[in-house]
């Protein structure tokens, strides 16, 4: 077993900064996903206040992926110039100051204005937080060894579902008893709050006066790419001299790129749907109330981030008993993108909101359990573009964050229920299985570009 002397070395002499990072980054996607899950909580009355109907709804609830995706690039090449810690902490600012503007969106003055000023606000939300996608395969190559990688992007992949587990429940109560426009104050300030936490602690390997030399050893002896943000004061730092696009073309004209993109892609539009509709969906479905409907989005998301967590385990010691990226890694995505495609497809027969919610519950475990996308990115991406491909790999997934809530909104207008938008997501989980059994093929780094 290859990895087995690093790993001895690492239950020996591991320290704690990388983990403190990790918590950190756990922190500003948890936010983020907070922020964007905070529309759908609120759908339902704010639909009533302000007169719309689902197909109006759901454009709005695209609205933030429209700018999240168009700003990846630039921003990746932002994020590789100015580095993470400026760069999220920044975009986590502005996200809590959007918040506000969201909550005075619905002030009597600004009533008539409130449906554009709340779409404008969404796609500037999706500026703001792209750096956080951006930086993600950075921090995750950066702070942790191949062998604990997995377990490290499992736990920070599933956090959009822990703070939705965590979150909406609270926003669902201020919302029903205080007011959607309370419950965006209630999201700003725990945003502040975050903004200024991450300023004071985070910092790479390569900036951090914390990191001892015994972690360090471990972490390079791992793996670990602890000077990706050095540039050009690293001799091992390899500069394209290729223009943008073309690097882009060049990663992901590779094959398994190319179909490790289309699987993330789907998989990332089943989050979608549960972040966007899945409380509008409890509510109009099965009659519950906005609170009740915030709080039972809460048990689907628990089981994701425990599906999310366990698969770290699961593939990192697939991986230290086999030296195989590729079984490590694809084991996981077969085995649980596959629960999700079969309960969506049964869903539609479902009439009670109790078998629902476990049937969810089932299907986002898996979602959990399948979602290896920042761990295989930190894996495969060219050493010196891992930013850029992060961010193009997460731009794309989510360009199903426009299409996904639009497409949901029209097909339950059109149909008159949600049967057919859980077919058209079951069809979403069969395509991420088919890309990983006959497109990607063997996981592994490509050259630097």
């Amino acid at each position: 077993m290859r990895f087995q002397p690093v790993r001895n070395l690492g239950i020996q002499l591991a320290s704690k900064q990388r983990f403190i990072a990790l918590l950190l980054m756990c922190m500003a996607l948890a936010m983020a996903g907070g922020e964007r899950s905070a529309l759908s909580v609120a759908g339902p009355a704010l639909s009533k206040d302000l007169g719309l109907n689902a197909i109006e709804l759901g454009w709005l609830l695209s609205a933030f992926a429209w700018s999240y995706v168009a700003a990846h690039i630039p921003v990746g090449l932002i994020v590789e110039h100015y580095g993470t810690r400026r760069t999220i902490g920044l975009g986590m600012l502005a996200s809590a100051v959007i918040s506000l503007i969201m909550a005075g969106a619905g002030l009597p003055l600004l009533a008539h204005f409130a449906l554009w000023i709340m779409f404008a606000a969404r796609i500037l939300l999706g500026v703001v937080q792209a750096p956080i996608g951006s930086s993600s395969g950075i921090v995750m190559s950066a702070w942790f060894p191949k062998t604990e990688r997995g377990l490290a992007g499992a736990i920070y992949s599933a956090m959009p579902l822990i703070a939705v587990a965590v979150l909406n429940p609270v926003f669902g109560y201020v919302a029903d008893h205080h007011g959607w426009q309370l419950m965006f104050v209630t999201v700003a300030i725990l945003g502040f709050a975050a903004t200024i936490i991450w300023f004071v602690e985070f910092q790479l390997p390569i900036t951090s006066k914390r990191l001892r030399l015994r972690e360090k050893l471990y972490l390079e002896r791992g793996g670990a790419l602890l000077y990706s943000q050095s540039n050009r004061k690293n001799t091992n730092y390899v500069k394209s001299e290729l223009s943008v696009l073309q690097q882009l073309i060049r990663i992901f004209g590779n094959r398994m790129m190319g179909g490790f993109l289309i699987a993330q892609y789907t998989t990332t539009a089943i989050t979608w749907f549960f972040v966007a509709w899945f409380p509008t969906y409890l509510v109009t479905t099965f009659g519950l109330s906005i609170s009740e409907a915030a709080s039972a989005s809460a048990i689907p998301a628990i089981a994701g981030f425990l599906g999310g967590v366990c698969v770290g385990f699961v593939s990192d010691y697939v991986l230290r008993r086999t030296d195989n990226l590729t079984l490590a890694r694809k084991l996981p995505v077969y085995l649980g993108i596959s629960l999700p495609t079969i309960v969506f497809t049964a869903a539609p027969s479902v009439e009670n909101e109790w078998i629902i919610i476990t049937l969810m519950s089932i299907a986002f475990f898996g979602k959990g359990f399948g979602t290896m996308g920042w761990t295989i990115t930190s894996d495969i991406a060219p050493a010196n573009k891992v930013g850029m491909t992060g961010s193009a790999i997460n731009a794309v997934g989510n360009i199903s964050g426009i299409l996904t809530p639009i497409a949901i909104g029209y097909l339950v207008a059109i149909f008159g229920d949600f049967s057919w938008a859980l077919y058209f997501m079951a069809a979403h989980g069969a395509i991420a299985l088919l890309c990983h059994w006959l497109v990607i093929g063997e996981f592994k780094r490509m050259e630097p570009i």
